[in-house]
């Protein structure tokens, strides 16, 4: 007859070779829990081989075949045991996970079935990724000249430009990887119903030496700083004159190269672009002579503080072209022209097509500095053109602008591209009732910010007008993904053509604009 501990030894064993059996088979962990099950088997079976009058009470160590010792039944029965409750243990993890897994996976299958929350693409090795943006603007005119309403082309009465609220962008982008070693961008532009746009539309092949990427399509042409910031993320409403004046909508045909260093304190960016824009013509740019052009910048972030998590950081850069219109062709692209910071509709600094425009050079400037909740930023630009049947032209734009964090946020820095990034709120807006009564609230991050600009843009017999503008904003985060920005706007233009024609002399003008930001 057994006696009664080595009745219990075998009761431990047998609920060590039961236990696992409810184990998944699919587990990747299942394969080693059975090894361990064997080997517990083993040991069982070399026990009871083993007489227990020869084993119990005996003083010299039991061998056992896989090299172990005990110096006692006994002691051999507790480590037995010990073993069998850490494989419980582990039994009722992998027992967690896989409940989870199955939980995930039936949510995923009902989603798929209902069409949503999942975005199936249609290679099998490529991802996707959908973002979108809303911006709805309402900008007013309190005080604006005969000169302000000529310019905006409004009849005579009202003598001012009128008010207006819309949407000034309604843009849903389409992104990803395909393979290892591409990568995709395509933006829908639906702010006007009228007139569906594109934007960023291009391929791109990643992962090259010296961390490196070739962009093949419609993209930004890097001629600066602030225009290669998103406008999700720019502090003021619109840019300054300078920067749309010398980079019309930004976007251009073309095949460019984007990099950066290991360290990440240096960043490149050049490429060959088409000059015309095609969003105001026909898709296809037609004509021999296809006006062409090489950009490139050039930025280092000097000084980047790792240990505050950016919270300071300085950075500079230069930036340039060479063009070559055609100004003979009937789409020459030797225009330069703008609005007044603000959402009109007509821009009222505007060169005209410069006839006889052969080549024109871009020269630009830039510096921006973040210290914690404080940022400034300034930058120059400048056009030389030559021409034939004139002279050479010359024009030119600056702006500076500051900005404070009221809260103590700061604004963030993207080395990898010299850009900013989102502000990211201490705590978000938020308004609701407390269970034990009152009201709970958090008021998100708030900023002021001012910047004065100016343009010429006249030269010799193109009088493009000459403009100097002051703003002031106040910016409200909501969160990282929703914004109201505020801007006051006093300008005044003069030296133009346009208000020549008129009659009108200056135009001066004051502006007031609000905007609801959301992108997700």
């Amino acid at each position: 007859m057994k006696s009664l501990v080595y009745r219990t030894f075998l009761w431990g064993v047998t609920a060590v070779a039961i236990w696992p059996a409810g184990v998944s088979a699919e587990d990747l962990q299942t394969q080693e829990l059975l090894e361990r099950l064997e080997r517990a088997e083993a040991r069982l079976q070399q026990l009871e081989a083993t007489p227990a009058t020869s084993t119990l009470g005996r003083t010299e160590p039991v061998l056992f075949d896989d090299g172990t010792e005990s110096d006692s039944l006994t002691e051999q029965l507790r480590a037995i045991q010990s073993e069998n409750e850490a494989l419980k243990a582990e039994q009722q993890v992998l027992g967690k996970k896989f409940a989870d897994l199955s939980k995930a996976h039936d949510k995923f299958s009902a989603d798929t079935l209902k069409g949503k929350g999942v975005v199936i693409p249609g290679a099998p090795e490529a991802t996707m990724k959908i973002n979108a943006r809303v911006h709805a603007d309402w900008w007013a005119f309190p005080q604006a000249d005969s000169g302000a309403a000529a310019l905006e082309g409004t009849p005579a009465v009202p003598l001012d430009p009128e008010d207006r609220i819309g949407l000034r962008r309604v843009r849903f982008t389409m992104r990803g990887d395909i393979n290892d070693n591409m990568a995709y961008r395509f933006d829908v532009e639906v702010a006007d119903p009228r007139d569906f746009e594109w934007r960023d539309a291009f391929l791109s092949f990643k992962n090259l030496p010296n961390n490196q990427e070739i962009v093949v399509g419609h993209q930004k042409r890097p001629y600066g700083w602030d225009h290669l910031n998103s406008s999700n993320d720019n502090i003021f409403m619109e840019r300054p004159v300078v920067i749309d004046f010398v980079n019309g909508d930004a976007r251009r045909l073309g095949i460019q190269v984007n990099g950066y260093t290991n360290d990440e304190s240096w960043n490149w960016h050049y490429g060959l672009f088409n000059g015309d824009n095609v969003q105001d013509s026909d898709p296809f740019y037609v004509g021999d002579h296809m006006q062409m052009e090489v950009a490139a910048r050039l930025a280092n972030t000097w000084w980047y503080d790792e240990e505050s998590d950016g919270r300071g950081w300085g950075h500079w850069g230069i930036a340039g072209a060479v063009a070559h219109p055609d100004g003979d062709h009937p789409n020459n692209t030797a225009r330069f022209a703008t609005r007044p910071e603000a959402r009109t509709t007509d821009r009222w600094i505007d060169t005209k097509v410069i006839a006889g425009a052969q080549s024109y050079e871009v020269l630009a400037l830039e510096n921006v500095f973040n210290a914690g909740p404080f940022h400034a930023a300034a930058e120059a630009q400048h056009i030389f053109l030559q021409r034939d049947g004139g002279e050479d032209l010359h024009f030119w734009g600056a702006y500076g602008e500051v900005a404070y964090m009221l809260t103590g946020e700061h604004m963030q820095w993207n080395r990898k591209t010299g850009s900013l990034g989102s502000v990211q709120p201490f705590e978000n807006f938020f308004l609701v009732d407390r269970m034990s009564g009152g009201t709970g609230s958090g008021w998100g991050a708030w900023q002021v910010a001012a910047r004065y600009s100016f343009m010429d843009a006249s030269d010799e017999n193109v009088l493009g007008g000459e403009a100097n503008s002051v703003t002031l904003g106040l910016v409200w985060y909501f969160n990282q993904n929703a914004k109201m920005q505020f801007n006051y706007v006093h300008g005044i233009i003069g030296n133009s053509a346009d208000l020549n024609t008129a009659g009108t002399g200056d135009a001066n003008y004051d502006m007031l604009g609000m905007r609801c930001l959301v992108f997700f």
